[in-house]
């Protein structure tokens, strides 16, 4: 038989618990994080051609 106390069981559980949670909160953070960096790279490269297009047509405006 197991020498578990009830309250000792009850701790254990609570612990196994919070460490899930912290876990899942770490995940999300680097989830979103990632997220995030992945949009900023593509908003990057979207100015840089937003930026060409209008030096275009303001090159070609001067006319």
């Amino acid at each position: 038989m197991t020498d578990i106390t009830p309250d000792i069981a009850i701790s254990r559980r609570f612990t196994r618990l919070y460490i899930l949670a912290l876990t899942v909160v770490a995940f999300l953070s680097v989830l979103g994080q990632v997220l995030i960096q992945w949009t900023l790279s593509n908003q990057l490269s979207d100015s840089w051609i937003i930026n060409y297009a209008g030096r275009s047509v303001f090159r070609a405006s001067r006319w």
